[in-house]
């Protein structure tokens, strides 16, 4: 199949599914497979217009599916209907804050064009500079952000859209795996013999004589990410010994974990040997790892520059098991060396789109290697980029922990927390986000900012939801007092009979 023709039906393949299915459903299920299925590093340029990719493309889906069916019932309880009727908004604060994150994003796009005008030379390659059209190309990449974020914040907030997204998760890595087999064993061909061309060089996913899959997504690394993914939301799945069908998505869990194993993805098959078993614990405790992870990401730039990350003992350590590891994590320290240096040179708003954030040789030739898509933000949006595009990302987990004075935390919802987290810790060294980890980031916003209605509390519709006082949506309630007469005659007595029959229930 064309890949052109991929991109240019995926709209109407949302309508029908969209048409099919619960709104709920169609949204996580079009999600998926636009992003496990529509062909990678494949793009339409345009005259004057963004170019039209895979993420374009099921955003655009998304949004039309959305709207045309905006009135469709979802797949809910009768307490949680669809447009977070049945929910109060019970940490305002906390929506401020995202709303706020999100026009720092605006902002930021509009001042990095204001300060990066004037196009240079480096070698024999030029550079133009920005002009106020790349707005339009800035905000696509924005809308790919957002829009899964917010529409999971919306639409999936409650503990039963997070136990029903991880269920789908499951099924899709399920289904998935299939694929994944024919690669391990044919080699890594499935989008050339689908689509008509390789997405990424075929030499680096040969490992130790063995085959690491890609299928349709950009690389084998984010084959490892979504596997890992698959293998956690299998495992919180399992891990209530009151759901039915727990030992079946124990046994799927266990053969996810297989499949990760022989995927050749070190760095994720680590990650979920480390999480997998905090699963077991309290999601309190969950939470809190979750948000340890968030905030140590968050800060590792300005460590890393900082020089605090004990980098040559970490290389030493690889060489203990692999010269080739110690030789692959040595260059991109290197790398992300020059790459800081650049970025030092415009540290508030970037250098923008083109290219102009990499670093070139006399010649002209790019000699950076942009694996982390933390110095990918760095570079192009500066800090105040990094700030707004991460604190979206991981102001959900950090706030997490705060959740649990108030009301439980579900194992479904700690499951994802961790999830995510276990993102972060991937996305150091790669650039593999994807928008199911956006998708669950806003599952995981709205289940901070949004709380069951009380049955004494009456539904006046979604405007109540937003615009409610604080007091009137959790009045105080009002605790019995000790009289002071039984008291004073508690500590008058010695006997012990006496004391239990004048304690307070």
């Amino acid at each position: 199949m064309p890949p052109n023709i991929a991109l240019f039906a995926w709209p109407v393949v949302v309508i029908v599914i969209f048409s099919c299915l619960p709104r709920r459903a169609a949204l996580v299920w079009s999600l998926l497979a636009g992003y496990l299925l529509l062909p990678e590093s494949f793009s339409i340029d345009l005259r004057l217009l963004p170019p039209i990719d895979k993420g374009s493309v099921g955003i655009v889906g998304l949004i039309i599916g959305v709207f045309l069916f905006k009135d469709k019932a979802g797949l809910r309880s009768p307490a949680t209907a669809p447009n977070l009727k049945g929910l109060i908004n019970d940490r305002p604060l906390f929506g401020k804050l995202i709303m706020a994150l999100l026009v720092l994003m605006v902002v930021r796009a509009l001042l990095t064009i204001a300060t990066n005008t004037a196009p240079f030379f480096t070698g024999a390659r030029y550079l133009p500079g920005l002009i106020p059209w790349d707005m339009v190309n800035m905000g696509v990449q924005t809308a790919i952000v957002v829009v899964p974020f917010f529409l999971g914040r919306h639409f999936l907030a409650t503990p039963a859209d997070h136990r029903f997204l991880l269920r789908c998760l499951v099924i899709a890595g399920l289904l998935y795996s299939v694929l994944v087999l024919i690669e391990m064993r044919l080699s890594p061909q499935m989008n050339n013999w689908v689509y008509g061309y390789h997405q990424h060089s075929f030499a680096q996913h040969v490992r130790g004589g063995y085959y690491r899959p890609k299928v349709f997504l950009q690389h084998g690394l984010w084959v490892g990410l979504f596997l890992f993914m698959v293998v956690m939301a299998a495992g919180a799945l399992g891990r209530d010994k009151t759901a039915p069908g727990r030992r079946k998505w124990l046994l799927i869990g266990g053969y996810m974990m297989v499949i990760l194993l022989f995927s050749r993805n070190l760095g994720a098959l680590t990650i979920a040997f480390v999480l997998l078993p905090l699963l077991w614990a309290g999601t309190l405790w969950q939470a809190r790892v979750a948000c340890l992870l968030a905030v140590l990401f968050v800060t590792y730039p300005a460590v890393r520059q900082a020089n605090l990350v004990p980098l040559d003992q970490i290389t030493a350590f690889a060489g203990r098991y692999s010269d080739e590891r110690a030789r692959s994590f040595a260059f991109r320290v290197r790398n992300e060396d020059q790459l800081l240096e650049r970025a030092r040179e415009k540290p508030l708003f970037g250098w923008g789109g083109w290219g102009r954030s990499r670093v070139y040789n006399e010649n002209g030739s790019d000699i950076s290697v942009t694996d982390g898509i933390w110095i990918i933000v760095l570079g192009s949006a500066g800090w105040v980029g990094y700030i707004a595009f991460f604190g979206l990302l991981s102001a959900p987990l950090i706030a997490l922990p705060r959740v649990a004075r108030r009301r439980p935390i579900p194992p479904e919802t700690a499951a994802m927390a961790l999830i995510m987290a276990g993102n972060l810790i991937y996305l150091v060294p790669n650039s593999a986000l994807s928008p199911v980890g956006w998708l669950m980031t806003g599952a995981l916003a709205g289940f901070v900012q949004f709380a069951p209605r009380r049955a004494t509390e009456p539904d006046t519709g979604d405007a109540a939801i937003v615009d409610a006082p604080r007091h009137t949506r959790f009045p105080p309630v009002e605790r019995p007092r000790r009289p002071v007469a039984a008291t004073s005659q508690y500590r008058r007595s010695s006997g012990k009979s006496q004391s239990s029959a004048t304690s307070t229930p």
